[in-house]
Formats: C-alpha cells, sequence, structure tokens
C-alpha cells in the first residue's frame, strides 16, 4: 500500500508520454514557434512554423529580403533550390523522426520588402524516401 502512490505517479507519466505522432510535430511546432521571428542568416527569417493534422505537413514560413523579388523568385522556382532542400532534409538528424512518420514539409517564401509572395517548395515522402 506504501507504494500505490508512486505506482499511479508512474502510470500518469507513463500515459503522458504515449502521444501521438501528430501531437508531437503539433507540440514541436508551438515549441519552435516561441522562438519566431528568428534570423536564420543575414537574408533569411523563419517567421513561423504550422503542423496541418489533415495532411500531415510542415510548414515553414520564411521572409527574405537582400535580392530583388525577382531574383529571389527565380532561385526558388529553380530545380536545384529544391533539390539543395530535399538534401537538407535528408541529411538533418532533427528531421528524420519525421520523416519515419512521412511527414511532408512545405516551405513558403514571402519578400520581407513587398510582402509578396515568392513561391512554394512542397517535399513529400515519395520524395526523399522512408530513411
Amino acid at each position: 500500500m506504501k507504494h500505490f502512490p508512486i505506482v499511479i505517479l508512474a502510470l500518469c507519466l507513463l500515459s503522458a508520454c504515449r502521444e501521438s505522432a501528430d501531437e508531437r510535430c503539433i507540440r514541436e511546432a508551438e515549441a519552435v514557434n516561441r522562438q519566431c521571428p528568428k534570423i536564420i542568416d543575414p537574408c533569411t527569417q523563419l517567421d513561423s512554423i504550422r503542423f496541418t493534422t489533415r495532411d500531415r505537413t510542415f510548414t515553414y514560413f520564411y521572409s527574405l529580403k537582400g535580392e530583388t523579388d525577382s531574383t529571389l523568385r527565380a532561385t526558388i522556382a529553380d530545380g536545384d533550390y529544391k533539390q539543395q532542400v530535399l538534401r537538407n532534409i535528408v541529411n538533418t538528424a532533427d528531421m528524420r523522426y519525421y520523416m519515419e512518420q512521412n511527414v511532408s514539409f512545405e516551405y513558403r517564401y514571402v519578400s520581407q520588402e513587398s510582402g509578396l509572395s515568392l513561391g512554394v517548395i512542397r517535399i513529400t515522402p515519395d520524395e526523399y524516401g522512408r530513411p
């Protein structure tokens, strides 16, 4: 009987640790958002991140500066840039869990100068393959 409170506490902690993959993704997106906006480099700012359970997608919202909007649009539209983003996902250890969960990644870019959309890159599980 002395150990009953410890057993109850242990059961409560275990059940709290059983969050679903979607719940974990939502929680981790919220944690990143508490640090936003976050300067990534002199030209790039992460404004926010969102996880959508409907399509199991992390959407990263970035604002860019340092070049003209047309130059930034051309860079984002370039297939080589998408391949670079794909390599970054595949080669980043922190992304492994999300890839194992078949999460898609979407990157939305806007101009810091004009506020206009510069482009969207979407990476799906079919593109990165399961680790």
